[in-house]
């Protein structure tokens, strides 16, 4: 335990440690004129923040929400599949090609065809997070389900286990990890989605931000709604962390 937690403090200086010196280094190329003109300073970044909180606080409330429905939605569709493919040799090469094709094509390219159909409103954009988050589940827990012990089914065949208990009780336990390793990039692709519905048709989020910013060159605001992005993508992902390392005490080492 006391060698987890130095790991822990080790890890955390080095990560805060490496952010101020990104944050140093980004001002001073800044300051001495050696970055392009459109590259903002981090007070300017920071005086966007104290202008605007509430625009900002806004944009990333829309944009984790429509993140957050797409991530539940596109994993209880990839989740299902996942299962189907597990069970069925058939399923699993009638469903792998069309999963392929999703994932190799540009959410950017599918984008303008999901707001024509689901109009300009939170649905294409979550949608569009939907489509991209559901392919870490549909890939890694068939895989998961595959690498269960073959003794430990024998021993749930011998007591005589329905198929459902052996499904929930050690199936789904056995690999839980790989699911909530799935889920943990799956949270971050959601919000990458959510964006790119946003930007191709910004009526709302940080998209819309960002959109405008390009549009009209606002270095300041640029950066400080890629940060608003990020901070989202990072929250997303450290609450499936956290329920990882709660929910798989038995196996520490996968998170």
């Amino acid at each position: 335990m006391t060698q987890q937690r130095t790991q822990t403090l080790l890890s955390t200086t080095l990560s805060v440690t490496s952010l101020f010196a990104i944050a140093l280094s980004w001002e001073t190329m800044v300051r001495l004129r050696l970055a392009p003109y459109q590259i903002p300073t981090l007070d300017r970044v920071l005086a966007e923040f104290r202008n605007s909180p509430n625009a900002y606080a806004s944009a990333g409330m829309d944009t984790l929400a429509e993140a957050f429905v797409g991530f539940l939605l596109g994993n209880s569709i990839g989740f299902l599949l996942a299962v189907l493919m597990s069970y069925s040799r058939t399923a699993q090469r009638t469903i792998a090609p069309y999963a392929v094709a999703l994932k190799a094509t540009p959410i950017i390219a599918m984008s303008p065809l999901i707001v024509a159909w689901f109009g300009m409103g939170f649905w294409s954009k979550a949608i569009c997070g939907a489509i991209v988050s559901f392919f870490p589940v549909v890939v890694q827990v068939p895989k998961a389900f595959q690498r269960v012990p073959q003794d430990l089914l024998e021993l749930f065949a011998a007591l005589e286990a329905s198929g459902r208990q052996t499904f929930f009780y050690l199936k789904l336990r056995h690999a839980s990890p790989e699911i909530l390793d799935a889920l943990k990039t799956a949270s971050t692709l959601s919000v990458v989605g959510a964006l790119i519905g946003e930007f191709i048709s910004p009526s709302q989020g940080v998209g819309k931000l960002l959109a405008y910013a390009i549009a009209n060159a606002w270095g300041a605001q640029l950066v400080a709604a890629t940060i608003v992005a990020a901070v989202i993508g990072i929250c997303f992902f450290g609450i499936i962390h956290i329920a990882q390392v709660l929910l798989v005490r038995w196996e520490p080492e996968t998170v």
